[in-house]
Parts: C-alpha cells; structure tokens; sequence
C-alpha cells in the first residue's frame, strides 16, 4: 500500500532509487508526515507527481 495522496509517475532505470517508503509526496495514513523526495537528494524524484 503506498501513500496517501502523492501518486508518482516514475521513469524506471536500473540503479536508481526512488525512495518509498522513506520519501514520498504524499502523507501517511495516520495523518503524519513523509519527507519529500527533495529533502534527500539520494534519492530520484518522480518525473510527475
């Protein structure tokens, strides 16, 4: 189950690392937060979210 909000388009290439679960654009389902994928650049950015 992903997040809550947040939905990411993700162009997928081998050794990249997209995040999920410790990034995401979206929110918990209990409401608390998770840091989006700016806030480590060790990780991929979706192409759209």
């Amino acid at each position: 189950m992903g997040p809550l909000g947040g939905d990411e388009f993700n162009l997928i290439d081998p050794g990249l690392n997209y995040g999920w679960p410790l990034v995401s654009e979206g929110d918990n389902y209990d409401g608390s937060d998770i840091p989006a994928h700016s806030t480590n650049t060790a990780y991929t950015a979706p192409l759209i979210s």
